[in-house]
């Protein structure tokens, strides 16, 4: 696998993390953390 740096994380690439999960294993749910858990991201969310 390869590790990529993340300078800004957005709504695909939270998708694309999702779609990566589901792919190698039946989760439950998902849990974020931070602004993008409680739907407050922004400019400041890093």
């Amino acid at each position: 696998m390869e590790l990529i740096k993340v300078e800004e994380v957005d709504t695909e690439l939270l998708q694309e993390m999702v779609k990566r999960i589901l792919e190698i294993i039946n989760p439950v749910k998902i849990i974020l953390f931070g602004s993008y858990a409680y739907g407050k991201s922004g400019e400041k969310a890093m």
